[in-house]
């Protein structure tokens, strides 16, 4: 029997691997990826960087919200990867518990850190700070989200090469995957 409506959506810290993670499930479970800054850059036609350098973090939020609100109540079947700050602002994280299944990648701050200072991805909020400066913003940010984050319906502490088998065994109606 097929679920015409089953949404998952990862959150968690920058770093942690939410898009390559949703990629994965998507593709293993059948689903549409569906990545919020992807949705984003494409909406704007530009990318976050730019968007961030023109309208500043409140600006880019608005936008963010706009773009995801639209994406959570009107896609079905997919699997999506937030930014990192999204679920924190706005009514963000009780639309997704309203609309979703909610899995919350959670990783260290000395992990994020190695992660993103090693990462080619441009993140306008981390770039050009060292790695000192790097974990130090981290742990602040992690502070400052992570109550957010616990809000989510499950937490994942293990390897984002692993999450498809951990959402299907949440996710019961999920047919496993071959």
């Amino acid at each position: 029997m097929e679920n015409k409506n089953l949404k998952i959506v990862l959150v968690g810290m920058p770093g942690c691997g939410k898009s390559t993670a949703a990629e994965r499930c998507a593709k293993k479970l059948g689903l549409k990826y569906i990545d919020t800054d992807l949705c984003i850059e494409k909406n704007y036609k530009m990318t976050i960087k730019t968007i961030f350098s023109l309208v500043g973090e409140e600006g880019f939020r608005k936008l963010e919200q706009k773009v995801f609100k639209d994406v959570i109540l009107k896609e079905n079947n997919f699997v999506m990867a937030t930014g990192g700050g999204l679920p924190c602002f706005f009514n963000n994280m009780e639309l997704i518990k309203k609309h979703s299944t909610s899995f919350y990648i959670k990783m260290p701050p000395d992990l994020l850190t190695e992660r993103i200072f090693n990462s080619k991805k441009s993140r306008p909020l981390t770039d050009n700070k060292t790695k000192a400066e790097l974990l130090e913003y981290i742990e602040k940010i992690l502070i400052e989200r992570e109550t957010c984050f616990l809000k989510s319906d499950y937490i994942y502490t293990k390897s984002v090469y692993e999450i498809e088998k951990f959402i299907q065994e949440k996710i019961s109606y999920i047919p496993q995957a071959q």
